[in-house]
């Protein structure tokens, strides 16, 4: 029996799944140059990858009786504050709100405009660094919730790692289920997406 468990760190898991993610990038893109496959191929040949890699990353884990320690998570906390209703709830002086302009003709409503074109433009500018800021931070949110999902998982599946401790039949699978269990839905996906 073993005196002391082997914990697995959450960053370790983080840059062990970036590298299988880019590897398995790298051999699409490698073998892609002598043929041309489709969408789906591809699809099918990078998810074969990563169940590879994720069924030998439990087998192993399994049999060492890898256990996970998450510490990165609280370093994705947020903290979203309390929105003022009274901005969303429609205030009465922007229902009003006459947006038309006329200028004029000659110098005084040729300069107006110019002014008024500057106006907009920058506008715009502010308007389109407030999409790249929010979809920034949308991206950030999906990525921590990505890497909580798999720690989830994770946690779940090493839980059986003190069941399969130094037992590689029990370790494979535990292995093979739980690759089956949580890339399976992917590659039926793909096959109805294929139909369609």
């Amino acid at each position: 029996m073993r005196k002391s468990r082997v914990f697995l760190r959450g960053k370790t898991i983080l840059i062990g799944f970036s590298l299988a993610l880019f590897v398995t990038i790298l051999i699409v893109y490698l073998t892609g140059f002598s043929s041309h496959r489709t969408i789906l191929e591809n699809s099918y040949i990078s998810l074969s990858i990563l169940a590879i890699f994720f069924f030998g990353f439990l087998t192993v884990g399994l049999y060492k009786g890898l256990h996970v320690h998450d510490d990165l998570s609280h370093k994705l906390k947020f903290d979203w504050g309390k929105t003022n209703s009274s901005v969303f709830s429609g205030s009465p002086g922007l229902t009003n709100t006459d947006f038309s302009f006329d200028g004029g003709d000659g110098l005084v409503g040729i300069l107006i405009s110019l002014v008024v074109w500057i106006l907009v433009s920058i506008l715009f500018i502010i308007f389109l660094a407030l999409i790249e800021i929010v979809l920034s931070v949308g991206f950030i949110v999906l990525i921590a919730l990505i890497y909580w999902i798999i720690m989830r998982a994770l946690k779940l599946i090493f839980s059986k790692s003190n069941e399969c401790y130094e037992n590689l039949s029990k370790s494979l699978k535990v292995a093979a289920g739980h690759t089956i269990l949580y890339l399976g839905w992917i590659y039926g996906i793909i096959y109805l997406s294929s139909l369609i």
